[in-house]
């Protein structure tokens, strides 16, 4: 479809997909991926775990008590702090709108395993091994470009510009911006 307007160059900003690592039980019937629950393709119910205390899934977390302020619902991630590679105005505010709420969040955790009773994980800090109950386990453990979306367009058209989500751009709507505009602006048409 793109090839057919004859374009000069492709700007290509497609996003990142999801991480799901290949760890035990992540294709289970208690696992779901974030974008399934803030696209409210999915309802979760009873005890929820989010796996990733990045902006995805506190954000996740915080869109579920919008809908049901009686949720419980534990964030795990493995850094050492929740929201850590967040802007700190960005994560208050997240946990701002969260205050009040059945809210556990728990860092220094690494994701091992999704069994049907929730998950098994590492602690980062004595290499001991905890079991965290969950009915619903939700996966918010990052994106990463899209590497076959882009070798796609490479393979299609000679000038392709990634913008966006690329291996210099862990994904932030700033850095975004300003790449597109700056891809934009530097852009040389052929003539």
């Amino acid at each position: 479809m793109v090839k057919a307007d004859g374009p000069e160059a492709v700007f290509l900003a497609t996003g990142g997909k999801p991480i799901a690592p290949n760890l035990p039980g992540i294709d289970g019937a208690n696992a779901v991926g974030a974008y399934d629950i803030i696209r409210g393709k999915v309802t979760p119910s009873g005890k929820i775990l989010v796996a990733g205390g990045g902006l995805t899934g506190l954000e996740t977390a915080e869109k579920l008590f919008r809908e049901n302020a009686a949720l419980d619902i534990t964030v795990v991630d493995m850094l050492p702090k929740i929201g850590m590679t967040m802007y700190p105005a960005i994560f208050d505010n997240v946990l701002k709108q969260m205050d009040g709420r059945n809210l556990t969040m728990k860092a220094g955790c690494m994701l091992k395993e999704v069994t049907a009773e929730g998950i098994r994980v590492t602690k980062t800090d004595d290499q001991s091994e905890e079991c965290i109950p969950a009915d619903c386990v939700i996966l918010a453990m990052g994106t990463r470009a899209d590497k076959k979306c882009i070798k796609a367009f490479e393979d299609t058209f000679d000038r392709v510009i990634p913008i966006g989500q690329t291996a210099k751009n862990p994904g932030r709507i700033a850095v975004s911006v300003f790449d597109g505009y700056t891809a934009a602006r530097g852009f040389e048409p052929n003539v």
